[in-house]
Order: structure tokens, then sequence, then C-alpha cells
């Protein structure tokens, strides 16, 4: 009886991390396309992905005020980066995951969730 709820237990185990889920399921060629996201503070961000690894982003605040940068992203074993040329910065997402029309990127101190236009 020991042999089998251990066995169990293994198995169950087995299934959650593949449950959990990473990035292994996201493919470069989904990230492509229209993207965006609206922060409590009522902040909007509208980002494009394209092929050639263009990331254009444009930020609208809730007064009207717009910023609007192009910059270079990436998506390798999992690992999403965009290089802020402007700033000279990077931001690293380790964790992405698409659920349907959800993509959330995780850098493991906070998340950010786009919406597919």
């Amino acid at each position: 009886m020991k042999k089998i709820i251990g066995v169990f237990l293994v198995a169950l185990f087995a299934l959650s991390m593949v449950a959990c889920g990473s990035s292994s399921n996201v493919s470069r060629s989904d990230l492509i396309g229209d993207w965006y996201t609206e922060e409590d503070d009522g902040i909007v961000q509208n980002i494009t992905l394209t092929e050639d690894g263009k990331y254009l982003s444009e930020t609208i605040s809730p007064m009207g005020f717009s910023l609007v940068s192009e910059n270079i992203w990436s998506y390798e074993d999992g690992v999403f980066t965009v290089n802020y040329i402007e700033y000279g910065t990077t931001s690293v997402y380790k964790k992405v995951t698409l659920e349907g029309n959800t993509l959330t990127l995780d850098n493991g101190v906070g998340k950010i969730v786009y919406t597919r236009k």
C-alpha cells in the first residue's frame, strides 16, 4: 500500500510541474502582434511586437499625454527581453505565459498582463 501511495505522489508531483507551465508552450510567433494593458492609475500601454524584432510602444497618461518609443525585443529559450535603446536598459522576463488572448510577463519582481487587440 505504501508503494502505491508513493508512486501516486510522485505521479501527482510530476503532473503538477507540467500543469504549472512555463514559457515552453509559447513560441516567438505567438507573441507577434498588438497588445495593450491598463494600469490601476489609468495609464494605458499599447505595444506592437513585430516579426523583425521591433518593440513599438505608446504609453498614454490619464490626462492624454503620450510617449512613443521604438525598441528591440527578443524571445529565446522561454525568456522575453526588451532592450530600451533610448535609456540603455534591458528588461528580462523569465516567466512568459500565454492563455488565450492574455499574455503575462513576469520578471520575478512584478507582472505585466497584456491583452491582445
